[in-house]
């Protein structure tokens, strides 16, 4: 057995041992000494050391006073062990202790911070179509479009702008008559209206149709001319100065042309499809380059600020 340092100086300092010194230092002294640095009280072990029984083997009660004692420190180094084993163990404590647990809290920290970054992002997409917007005024002008009509519908109803508040408006200026220009941009506007209310039904779109030859359009020809398309069109005519005022509104030109033999003529007009929010004042236009889908992302576009700005 290894004798530990501070057992070795009380032997070279007593210059001799007891059993029960020998004993003690076997099973308690060595393990202390060598966890830790402790000084055993010096003159304690050397009066141990040199203690010598009585002739019927007891030992004195000076002696047992002392053994108590010792026996009273090795307890607190009993303790003292124990302490040092434990803050032995503290860095993995402490490195356990750092790890972040997954917790409810923590998930709904995770999920306010997604929410703030979508909230930034669609802030950044909404200035950037803002931005779009007044760059798409600006080219406009500040010409005022739109405005209050009153006209009668294929199925012989007066109707005003007011009735189609609420809904979104598509509106296109044609005739009857028209070869195939009309024909094209009526079912470009179709097919917008129909592509728009399947992916936003929550936002009615209604096509409209006014005609530029109030002389030629009636109200049965009309009513023909808007069935071979869809049955959501809904075709309007008037009088002269109604359809004249209707035009000027959204700042249609028109003209006819001079009759042929048959009487027959072609009338040349503005061809743009205008945007009419619910709450019927014009929002853009799309000319005749633009196509269905090009018109679709504009006005979910339009549709989205103008949500926005409500809410």
């Amino acid at each position: 057995m290894n004798i530990p340092h501070c057992y070795r100086l009380v032997v070279r300092r007593s210059g001799q041992t007891s059993g029960v010194l020998n004993t003690y230092f076997s099973l308690h002294l060595h393990q202390v000494c060598s966890l830790s640095p402790v000084i055993l009280p010096l003159r304690s072990l050397q009066s141990l050391s040199s203690a010598r029984p009585s002739t019927n083997g007891v030992y004195g009660p000076s002696t047992v006073f002392r053994w108590n004692r010792l026996a009273r420190t090795d307890s607190r180094l009993t303790l003292f062990s124990r302490r040092v084993q434990t803050e032995a163990a503290v860095p993995g404590e402490e490195k356990r202790k750092n790890r972040i647990p997954v917790t409810w809290k923590s998930l709904g920290i995770a999920t306010v911070m997604a929410g703030a970054l979508w909230g930034t992002m669609m802030y950044l997409k909404h200035e950037k179509e803002q931005a779009s917007a007044a760059e798409r005024q600006k080219q406009i002008g500040k010409a005022k479009i739109g405005g209050e009509w009153e006209l009668t519908d294929h199925n012989g109803k007066p109707r005003t702008s007011a009735d189609f508040h609420g809904s979104w408006v598509l509106l296109y200026f044609g005739f009857t008559h028209c070869p195939d220009i009309c024909p094209d941009e009526i079912e470009k506007m179709i097919k917008t209206a129909d592509l728009l209310e399947k992916e936003r039904p929550e936002n009615k779109v209604q096509p409209l149709f006014i005609t530029v030859d109030p002389d030629r359009d009636s109200v049965p020809a009309v009513a023909r001319y808007v069935k071979e398309f869809s049955p959501k069109l809904i075709g309007l005519t008037g009088t002269t100065e109604q359809v004249s005022k209707a035009a000027k509104a959204f700042r249609v030109y028109f003209s006819s042309g001079s009759p042929d033999a048959d009487n027959d003529y072609i009338v040349d007009h503005t061809i743009i499809v205008y945007l009419i929010d619910p709450e019927g004042k014009f929002v853009d236009y799309y000319g005749q380059t633009k196509t269905a889908e090009q018109m679709v992302q504009q006005i979910e576009g339009h549709m989205n600020r103008f949500s926005y700005l409500r809410w």
